[in-house]
């Protein structure tokens, strides 16, 4: 069974922006089973969603962007595309590991999201995470890779 390696949003939104560090990092993780959360696609999608958006506009106007959404749905597939052909793992989330990530998140001083992917992390037993998100760093059953 291969070692599982948590993909962390940071990363592969980098890499859809073309920036070689995240490139380079998904290639050095062909021989580890890649896993994310529901979070980290919706995390994805939605800010490539709105990266999409503002390379034709001087600011984010979140009323404008949601009139304009029909041109950005498209992100939706290219994204699971991304996660099939990649063969990543989406880890189901359950009420114990929101729970518990509500415990970690005080603990290590967390927002919402990474508290749940840190939760995620320690319930399915995965030591490593992907990250270009400082705030992984605090947390020291985990692993970042690099």
């Amino acid at each position: 069974m291969k070692e599982r390696v948590f993909l962390d949003s940071s990363v592969i939104i980098a890499f859809f922006s073309g920036n070689r560090k995240a490139v380079n990092l998904i290639d050095k993780l062909q021989d580890y089973e890649l896993c994310i959360c529901d979070i980290v696609f919706s995390e994805v999608v939605y800010k490539l969603m709105v990266l999409k958006y503002l390379e034709n506009k001087e600011k984010f106007e979140f009323h404008k962007f949601k009139r304009e959404i029909s041109e950005f749905l498209q992100l939706y597939d290219i994204v699971l595309e991304f996660i099939k052909d990649a063969k990543i793992t989406i880890l189901p989330t359950s009420l114990d590991i929101v729970i518990e990530s509500i415990e970690l998140g005080k603990k290590y001083k967390l927002l919402p999201n990474d508290a749940l992917i840190v939760s995620l992390c320690k319930h399915y037993g995965i030591r490593k995470i992907a990250t270009f998100d400082k705030d992984f760093e605090k947390v020291e059953f985990l692993e970042i890779v690099k």
